[in-house]
């Protein structure tokens, strides 16, 4: 995520562009105060604020470079991560072939990383598979009589806080924590060949999931006091000098912009190391992309910027930023295991996101966004629980969001 007024969340991290904020889903950026946005005790002003793409965070409107090196084998205390990790059970087997990521269970390093997180077979969370099955009705899919809205392109502003006292409730306790992530819900989105799908494709692919995730967490942010204007989905082409209201569009990202509200993705998404090549990649980075727009209707996203800019240090800004990406990826674990009996998530599909959280987190402490360790660790949380409470990175330990 970049760290502009009002981020825009997104997948990579390279700082570029001025003005407005996003979420993106890579790691780096630098931090800076906004410039266009500004907040006191007194409460914000806004003069245009917007998300930065995944991997940055409030500062400017950077554009993240996907691109992790290394695994997390360093750096990391192993003590600071409960001993719970991948949830290597209770996907429905597809008896798919391994793949090339799949394999990376046999690798040393992923070996070394499991013993940092403390993933012991027998404190393992498994995933498991709540559908109540009737012999005559089958599965009782969770919100099965939601029916998803348009994309909204005109939403209410996002809540912003009036004092610091309040910024800090918002991210510590917030009413969505006390919420339970409904399961089964059921999402018809077939496996796609995305890096063979055209932009519009690309485009129409990403949208129709956007309505299974809306499926899952518009009545649950409903009944947690919030609204939910559904997100459209954006696929651009980095070469044409793609912008948004919250600034410049890059290539190989995805990102959430908190001015519009609505999700961008680079029509090379799939060229980021493991992304084309895992089964469901693009849509676990939509999911999480989706956690920032969460973050942003529960009023998360400029809270967290108040926190910001008042740190006493741009090591203390950092960290504020990775709580929030790092929840994003648990968020995006929720649902993937909500939506798991129907999208016919495997073992070897947690594997491949992993490695992918792994890969773009790389091997230090990061920045805007958590080092492979901590991308893995709430990851996994995410795969593991229906508890949305336990997605709060904000008072989580320190250790957890290097």
């Amino acid at each position: 995520m970049s760290f502009p007024q009002q981020p825009q969340s997104g997948w990579a991290s390279t700082p570029s562009g001025s003005g407005g904020t996003g979420q993106g889903w890579g790691q780096g950026g630098a931090w800076s105060n906004p410039a266009q946005s500004t907040w006191s005790q007194g409460g914000w002003q806004q003069a245009g604020t917007s998300q930065a793409p995944y991997g940055t965070g409030t500062p400017t409107p950077g554009q993240h470079s996907p691109y992790g090196t290394g695994h997390p084998a360093q750096g990391h205390p192993a003590q600071g991560y409960p001993a719970q990790g991948y949830p290597a059970q209770g996907y429905a087997a597809q008896g798919r072939p391994a793949t090339a990521i799949g394999a990376r269970r046999r690798n040393p390093l992923a070996v070394v990383l499991l013993v940092m997180l403390g993933l012991v077979a027998a404190s393992i969370v498994t995933l498991v598979i709540v559908g109540l099955v009737n012999a005559n009705s089958g599965v009782r899919y969770a919100n099965a009589d939601y029916t998803p809205p348009p994309p909204n392109l005109q939403p209410e502003k996002i809540p912003a806080p009036t004092s610091l006292d309040e910024a800090v409730q918002w991210t510590n306790d917030n009413p969505l924590y006390r919420q339970t992530m409904p399961e089964p819900i059921r999402c018809d989105v077939a496996v796609a060949d995305y890096p063979s799908l055209s932009d519009k494709e690309k485009e129409a692919f990403l949208n129709e999931f956007v309505a299974c995730l809306m499926t899952a967490w518009d009545p649950t942010l409903q009944q947690a006091g919030f609204t939910m204007p559904r997100p459209s989905v954006t696929v651009y082409n980095p070469a044409a000098k793609a912008k948004s209201v919250c600034g410049d569009l890059v290539p190989n990202n995805a990102s959430y912009c908190s001015l519009d509200q609505q999700i961008y993705v680079a029509n090379d998404l799939e060229e980021i190391p493991l992304v084309g090549a895992a089964r469901r990649g693009a849509e676990f980075v939509l999911a999480h992309e989706f956690g920032h727009a969460i973050q942003g209707r529960t009023g998360i996203i400029m809270a967290r910027i108040a926190q910001m800019q008042v740190a006493a240090t741009d090591a203390e800004a950092y960290t504020i930023n990775r709580r929030l990406e790092a929840q994003a990826d648990c968020f995006a674990g929720l649902f993937m295991r909500a939506a798991s009996r129907s999208l016919g998530i495997d073992d070897t599909d947690v594997e491949e996101w992993q490695a992918m959280m792994e890969q773009l987190g790389g091997s230090k402490p990061g920045k805007t966004h958590p080092s492979g360790v901590s991308r893995v660790y709430w990851s996994s949380i995410g795969l593991s629980t229906a508890d949305i409470g336990r997605c709060n990175t904000f008072t989580a330990p320190e250790s957890t969001v290097r």
